[in-house]
């Protein structure tokens, strides 16, 4: 009931609005989304309006309280939905972790020991008719991902081939990590240096524009356009997006100002107070004075884009210790109508998401690859020959040629014998014949070993059972001849003394 009562505030909040006075000051209009959006977030009119509309400034010992803006009053009500969203969100994943916690004795998920099965599911690369800063950060996981499927899916598989010796011809492909870098890259990557934008007090997404282009005007993969001096544009793996500036550094700050905070800490909704308990970190205070670069001192504060870099650095370095499994999602059309296939557009995913030389490399490649160690002690046993002298090497190639495996169906390396798709699966099942037929013989063998034995066992059981039975019945004779014998000289008896 919480989460709904706080979800339906945020909702009604962004129906809030402001007008400005004449002198261009802030004022709430009190309407009635603006009742209900406070009800609902335990907030009063007057709290809301002074959170909203006015900014706490200290200059010395003393405290001053400046109107906001209209513009910096909705820019204050839409970081409140922001952030009570985000912890909120934050909420519920502890919650659903803390649920479903193992037994603290048992090897963690993913830890030392530990085993488990992921589902990674992420948007692909987002390209609006207005691109912000949350597009950039979409886009920036997806060239991430990308990376890490061309290293695991292209690159290190041909690097095997290159280490090995195997002849292989090399498979061009799309390589991101250029865009990458331009992304991540320090000190003048566009990310770092956006937040080393956010520590200044006075800087605008426009200075952020302008460090930008200084630092970035002659370099590939980035341009910005002559005809829009607030935007760039970014040439990514699946195509080029343009970046609208404006809210970028409101958007990676994400803080809320102490007004703002201590308003939502005394909100008398128990829930989102305690959503705002441990909140001072995420607290600004604006102090007055100070130059044209002066410092924020909330530098301590993780801007959205270095805590999400973080968080995708985790992740990729789980995906690492993982053997991934790729499903590629491909938009046939751009109108999201059924039965229609675009060619050249699909074409154009499949190339720039490495699919295609993936599947040449498939095709051309080695799929199955396995060290001389192992294969000469699993497979010797098919060869007519198996104590053939050599090299391990030498013996996997006549081991194979054996077999009948053709020339162009495998290659050896230094270490490892590399066959093509299908070659493994057949020795495989020579292997499982080859048990068969011995497990065969074996049995026949033991068969015949046990049948004189058992010949013999069922020879003795019957005569057993023949003399036992001859007993039997000739006790059975005698009891029977007694009893008659008995009965005649009784009758006798009877007979003589009824004559008498």
């Amino acid at each position: 009931e919480s989460l709904l009562r706080t979800l339906a505030g945020i909702l009604h909040l962004g129906d809030v609005t402001f007008s400005a006075t004449e002198d261009g000051s802030g004022v709430l209009d009190e309407s009635e989304s603006a009742h209900l959006a406070f009800r609902l977030l335990g907030l009063t009119l007057d709290g809301a309006r002074a959170a909203m509309c006015r900014r706490k400034i200290k200059a010395g010992l003393e405290t001053l309280c400046v109107p906001k803006s209209k513009e910096e009053s909705v820019s204050s009500r839409d970081a409140v939905a922001r952030v009570v969203y985000t912890k909120m969100f934050d909420w519920v994943i502890a919650s659903a972790n803390e649920c479903l916690k193992v037994d603290s004795k048992r090897p963690a998920a993913g830890g030392e020991g530990g085993l488990f099965v992921g589902l990674l599911d992420i948007f692909g690369f987002e390209v609006m008719e207005e691109n912000g800063f949350e597009q950039l950060c979409i886009n920036y996981a997806n060239e991430k991902l990308q990376l890490f499927f061309n290293d695991h899916m292209l690159e290190n598989e041909q690097a095997a081939y290159q280490e090995e010796g195997v002849e292989w011809q090399y498979v061009e492909f799309t390589d991101n990590s250029s865009v990458i870098r331009l992304l991540e890259g320090r000190p003048v990557g566009l990310l770092p240096t956006l937040d080393d934008q956010c520590l200044f007090a006075t800087a605008t997404d426009e200075s952020f524009l302008q460090v930008l282009s200084k630092a970035h005007g002659a370099s590939e993969g980035i341009t910005f356009p002559k005809l829009r001096r607030d935007a760039f544009v970014i040439g990514h793996s699946s195509g080029t997006v343009e970046y609208g500036v404006d809210g970028f550094l409101d958007k990676n700050k994400d803080l809320l100002f102490s007004d703002l905070t201590e308003a939502m800490a005394a909100s008398t909704r128990p829930f989102i107070a305690s959503l705002f308990e441990a909140a001072s970190s995420n607290v600004t205070p604006t102090k007055g004075g100070g130059g044209a670069q002066q410092r924020s001192k909330s530098s301590q504060h993780v801007s959205v884009s270095a805590k999400f870099r973080e968080q995708l650095g985790g992740l990729m370095k789980t995906l690492e210790g993982t053997d991934p499994l790729f499903v590629r999602c491909i938009k046939p059309n751009e109108d999201k109508a059924p039965a229609l296939m675009n060619g050249p557009l699909v074409e154009h995913q499949l190339r720039c998401s490495g699919v295609l030389a993936a599947v040449k490399i498939s095709q051309s490649g080695y799929p199955s690859r396995v060290p001389f160690t192992e294969f000469l002690p699993r497979y010797a046993p098919l060869s007519a020959s198996p104590g053939v002298a050599g090299t391990e090497r030498e013996r996997c190639e006549s081991l194979l040629k054996d077999l009948g495996v053709q020339e162009g169906m495998f290659q050896l390396g230094v270490t490892k014998v590399f066959l093509r798709a299908g070659v493994l699966s057949h020795m495989e099942q020579l292997l499982s014949d080859a048990v068969s037929d011995s497990a065969v013989s074996l049995q026949a063998a033991i068969l015949r070993h046990l049948t004189p034995p058992l010949r013999l066992l069922r020879l003795s059981s019957r005569l057993l059972y023949a003399r036992l039975s001859a007993n039997l019945q000739k006790k059975r004779y005698l009891t029977l001849r007694q009893q008659s014998r008995a009965c005649s000289s009784l009758t006798l008896l009877i007979s003589s003394r009824l004559a008498a």
